[in-house]
């Protein structure tokens, strides 16, 4: 039993940062994660970079992503709230 334990705990920390990561970037994190998560570094990396912000938003129109200091959509030319 506390095997099992042990077992869930290190999973839960060994992929800490795809469950901090969010957006468009989570996917990139799992896979940085899981395939150089087992190195210190690659594991420090995928932390550190599930910490940053984006630069880039959802368009409120046509979902699309965008940076957040347009004022105009690319896609549909929608005019962006501030």
């Amino acid at each position: 039993m506390a095997l099992l334990f042990l077992w869930i705990i290190s999973f839960f920390i060994y992929f800490l940062p795809t469950f901090l990561a969010k957006g468009r970037k989570g996917v990139a994190i799992f896979v940085l994660n899981l395939l150089l998560g087992w190195t210190l570094i690659g594991w420090i990396f995928a932390l550190v970079w599930a910490f940053t912000t984006e630069h880039e938003k959802k368009c409120h129109n046509c979902a699309e992503y965008i940076l957040t200091t347009t004022k105009i959509c690319r896609y549909c030319n929608t005019q962006l709230q501030s």
